[in-house]
């Protein structure tokens, strides 16, 4: 096969693995459990990360409605109870390694967002935590774990 048939077929495959990519991201719609929840805005403020910071998120497993994730900084652990939309945290730990500025306020904001989260709502690939008012206090977007 000549260099440039090889760079051909290379493209094509590029192009049509964006396609499918493209297709089923703008298709599905995520559910709460058994995905990976990419934070991309706390407390109103959209996630940045520091070099070397782990990325905040969540998932939530259905077996024994275990949630766990990562702060950005620290790892998290708990349970969380869901009725329909209503939903509430437990025993929700973390790790305690030191977390260096500006990480360190990212996680605290996290944390309080968790803390006071009553209700969820998903849309497409796109899942809101919302205060007892509506307010939204964190926003992720689904990333596929099959």
């Amino acid at each position: 096969m000549s260099v440039s048939l090889r760079r051909l077929a290379v493209i094509g495959i590029f192009v049509f693995a964006s396609l499918v990519s493209a297709a089923w991201a703008g298709s599905h719609d995520a559910t709460l459990l058994e995905t990976y929840w990419k934070a991309v805005e706390i407390g109103g403020a959209p996630v940045t990360l520091q070099p070397g910071q782990r990325e905040p998120h969540l998932v939530f497993a259905a077996k024994d409605n275990r949630v766990s994730g990562c702060t950005g900084c620290n790892r998290l652990i708990g349970r969380f109870e869901q009725d329909g939309d209503a939903i509430s945290f437990k025993g929700v730990a973390t790790t305690r390694m030191a977390c260096p500025p500006p990480i360190d306020k990212q996680e605290s904001a996290f944390l309080r967002a968790l803390e006071a989260t009553k209700w969820v709502h998903i849309t497409g690939d796109s899942l809101e935590l919302k205060d007892t008012s509506g307010k939204v206090l964190m926003r992720f977007e689904a990333r596929c774990l099959r």
